[in-house]
């Protein structure tokens, strides 16, 4: 018995910081707080993951260069992430 005590005790423990780390940063537990903190993301997305079949970074069709890219001016802008209002705000009916 005294096991199950201690598992309800730590459920009982995470469920509540869970709650309280959600209430305090809007409702996202683990976003970035500014956009200068993906940079590492941002990083790896655009060495590992967005390339052509060649090997080359699909905006270097059009002759953007890799420091314009619009994601590093994105990350650039040290802009805050945190979302305002209802993300579902958009599906509601107007009466």
């Amino acid at each position: 018995m005294p096991t199950l005590t201690i598992l309800v005790i730590i459920a009982i423990f995470v469920a509540l910081s869970v709650l309280f780390a959600l209430w305090i940063d809007g409702s996202a537990l683990f976003a970035p707080r500014s956009t200068k903190r993906i940079a590492g993301s941002a990083r790896k997305f655009c060495v590992h993951e967005c390339r052509s079949a060649e090997g080359e970074c699909p905006l270097s069709r059009f002759g953007v260069q890799p420091e314009d890219c619009p994601l590093w001016n994105f990350v650039n802008a040290d802009l805050p992430t945190q979302v305002h209002g209802s993300p579902f705000a958009h599906l509601k009916t107007s009466q």
